[in-house]
């Protein structure tokens, strides 16, 4: 650590913000994911592989939710071990997920007030509710179309099809359909 970086006085907060040891094999998993994502398309023009790739919270959902998937596959066949870091946080995926929906809807009403959840990007104040409510897109998705759809149908689609027409034949349903019935999906109680 920087030096310094830990008042005492606000020893708490700065811990806090420490990365657990899980936490950090969760965003190797995040980062490896986009690696995926890059693989279905075949052109080396940056701007067309982001075009091709789709709005930010299909991307940084796509990458937050698989690595879930991931890590908890992992943990579970026993391929990974959990690292618990001493001196860190403790970190639960489950309460984590709980804690990005709730942060997701907050900052959509607060910071992005008006902007739909398809114009999310990374330049706007809400750009971490596009990677956390494009989680939950995500797990959405999967629990209504099932759980290989993205990887089965969506990825290997997307260089001939594009975003849209490769969403469109994956879900069955226009991108717009999707976003009306996940706004609906966000009011529930």
């Amino acid at each position: 650590l920087p030096m310094g970086w830990i008042d005492s006085s606000n020893f708490e907060v700065q811990l806090a913000k420490i990365p657990s040891g899980m936490e950090n094999q969760k965003i190797s998993f995040h980062e490896y994911f986009h690696a995926v994502q890059h693989a279905h398309i075949q052109t080396k023009d940056h701007q067309k592989r982001d075009r091709t790739n789709g709005p930010v919270w299909f991307v940084e959902g796509g990458a937050e939710y698989m690595a879930w998937v991931g890590l908890l596959d992992a943990y579970e066949s026993g391929v990974l071990e959990k690292v618990n870091m001493e001196g860190k946080r403790s970190f639960s995926p489950f309460s984590f997920m709980e804690s990005s929906i709730k942060r997701g809807i907050s900052d959509k009403k607060s910071k992005c007030p008006g902007v739909s959840f398809e114009k999310f990007d990374s330049q706007r104040p809400c750009r971490q509710a596009a990677y956390d409510l494009g989680a939950w897109a995500h797990a959405y998705l999967a629990n209504k179309f099932g759980a290989d759809v993205l990887l089965e149908i969506f990825y290997p689609n997307l260089d001939k099809l594009g975003w849209e027409g490769s969403f469109s034949q994956t879900y069955g349903m226009s991108s717009e359909q999707f976003y009306q019935e996940f706004d609906e999906f966000l009011d529930w109680p």
